[in-house]
């Protein structure tokens, strides 16, 4: 009897250690890329202020954003010295996004659905108790749909999934984001 306690306690405790959803990679803001003063590329800045929404015009904007990673795992090369190496480090490999739209004016129900997305990123590893900045475009094209008007508000709310050098796949904690559709005011050109 204690010994198939003993296996179905193993078993859990097996299963508990393969949850994937990882409170140490948190993402703890979005931010918008910005073109440096007098032109440039555009890139994203760690440092910036987290805004409220973003607002993207669909004819010249894909909602490039970068969630900023904070990696709180704990450096692996200090539990085993002779292995000398943190496998630790994160790598994302895909944005996994689901959306809902609000309502419009006057509406009880969302004018249009869509379906959930897998985006591609990559090129960046996340190292042990730093933070990095992930971009990634939110809406390409044929996301939204042929309904879509100006002032449609979109909240999204995704996570990043990915790999740690040891081969583990991890994803980081959820956030959520507010997109709006604004197809007469100037948008930031780096969406």
């Amino acid at each position: 009897m204690k010994t198939r306690t003993g296996i179905a306690l193993l078993g859990l405790l097996a299963a508990s250690c393969s949850t994937s959803m990882r409170s140490d990679l948190q993402i703890i803001k979005v931010v918008e890329a910005a073109a440096p003063a007098g032109g440039g590329t555009c890139a994203f800045d760690p440092t910036a202020n987290e805004k409220t929404l973003s607002a993207i015009n669909p004819a010249t904007n894909l909602g490039q954003v970068a969630a900023v990673v904070q990696n709180n795992l704990l450096d692996t090369s200090t539990l085993n010295p002779g292995l000398r190496t943190n496998t630790a480090q994160f790598q994302p490999h895909q944005l996994v996004i689901s959306y809902e739209v609000f309502p419009r004016a006057g509406t009880t129900a969302a004018p249009y659905t869509i379906p959930s997305q897998l985006v591609a990123v990559g090129g960046l590893t996340v190292q042990t108790g730093e933070q990095g900045t992930i971009g990634g475009a939110f809406f390409l094209p044929g996301v939204l749909p042929a309904g879509a008007a100006n002032g449609d508000v979109i909240r999204v709310t995704f996570h990043i999934e990915g790999k740690l050098l040891d081969g583990s796949t991890v994803k980081t904690g959820e956030r959520e984001y507010i997109f709006e559709i604004d197809t007469v005011n100037p948008t930031n050109p780096c969406l």
